[in-house]
């Protein structure tokens, strides 16, 4: 299993990088069966056992390019699902370079380095080398999706959901796309086309991490539509395929403060859960404002009112560090947090059975 942002947010995919590039040094069997080996580990999470596995081929063929392109992809991944953006891009960016001295216009080299980019939300650099990516190959949907991304971290959603929309004309089996536009329809409470998409999603993918994913953001739908019982399915078997999605944890507080008791006992046992749950969430992730916004309701619905005081400046304090979060959900974030509110809906946009009290 592995860890990861809005989240994350995203993510990168090593299907790109499995199109047939010839390592000389092999006979095809044996690329083949390299390069299976790397999408199998892949697809369980098991980034360290790609870069072990390519720094091994590295040492036999340094200018193994598959073997760099994978390493590259499992550095970007680190430092997007560990948030460890900087130390591990930056490595991605390393070996992205050894590929692209090898052949400088390899798409998926440009892809990931502009991937790597993004992640330290380097945006300007990251559209150029998505742009280069792109007229190297028109086709390559990872690209398309990524470029779109990251106008969705940029808070330009009509931009993004273009270029999702073109990642999905090429292939419409495409996870990152699929994952992402159906989140980009979620904050627009377009629930039938989040959906679509998350069902078409889960039905396709063989990666873990996009499957756990592609279930969390299905309860949010389901949470969103006031349909407690499936958002709780969903959320729980999220947790199964990958406990250490933190916006999971938050979900899953999220759902269980709907079932907020009136006796004693049951309110005890509600505030343990979701705190619990959002302590989980930021034992992945120390900076997740989500978690906090979450606690922040909590000891709001229980009128404990220093307690709340404490997680609203937590939540405000972590918002510009959480990179999890686009432009735009970070100033609603920040916005919710800042005024009086009267309201029983989070700053996603979704309804929450929480008693917010007013300051």
């Amino acid at each position: 299993m592995f860890s990861m942002k809005k989240a994350i947010l995203g993510g990168v995919i090593i299907g790109g990088i499995l199109g047939g590039l010839l390592v000389v040094s092999l006979k095809r069997a044996e690329i083949e069966a390299s390069l299976e080996a790397f999408r199998a580990r892949y697809d369980e999470g098991d980034l360290d056992g790609v870069i072990a596995q390519a720094r091994g081929a590295l040492e036999r063929n340094t200018e193994d390019v598959n073997a760099l392109l994978a390493a590259a992809t499992a550095y970007a991944m680190k430092g997007s699902v560990g948030f460890s953006e900087r130390s591990n891009g930056q490595k991605a960016i390393e070996y992205a370079d050894r590929a692209l001295k090898l052949a400088p216009e390899n798409a998926e080299a440009l892809r990931i380095k502009a991937y790597a980019l993004e992640i330290q939300e380097r945006y300007d650099e990251a559209h150029q080398y998505y742009d280069r990516a792109i007229a190297s190959n028109p086709n390559h949907y990872q690209a398309l999706s990524n470029k779109g991304h990251a106008h969705d971290l940029q808070g330009d959603l009509v931009e993004a959901e273009k270029w999702y929309q073109r990642s999905l004309a090429v292939n419409p089996k495409g996870e990152h796309a699929l994952l992402n536009i159906s989140r980009l329809y979620l904050r627009q409470r377009k629930y039938t086309e989040a959906k679509e998409s998350l069902l078409a999603l889960i039905a396709s993918s063989t990666n873990l991490r996009f499957q756990a994913e592609g279930y969390q953001n299905l309860a949010e739908v389901y949470r969103g539509e006031m349909n407690y019982s499936e958002a709780k399915k969903a959320i729980e078997r999220s947790l199964e395929l990958d406990p250490a999605v933190p916006q999971a944890w938050v979900t899953r507080g999220r759902i269980r403060m709907v079932s907020f008791l009136d006796d004693e006992e049951g309110e005890k046992t509600l505030v343990s859960d979701v705190t619990d749950y959002a302590n989980k969430a930021l034992e992945i992730h120390p900076q997740q404002a989500s978690a906090y916004a979450l606690l922040f309701d909590l000891t709001s619905a229980t009128g404990d009112v220093a307690q709340r005081d404490t997680y609203r400046a937590k939540a405000l304090d972590a918002i510009d560090k959480d990179i999890s979060l686009g432009q735009r959900e970070r100033e609603a974030l920040r916005n919710y947090l800042g005024a009086e509110i009267t309201a029983t809906e989070d700053p996603l946009g979704q309804t929450s059975s929480a008693v917010v009290l007013p300051q």
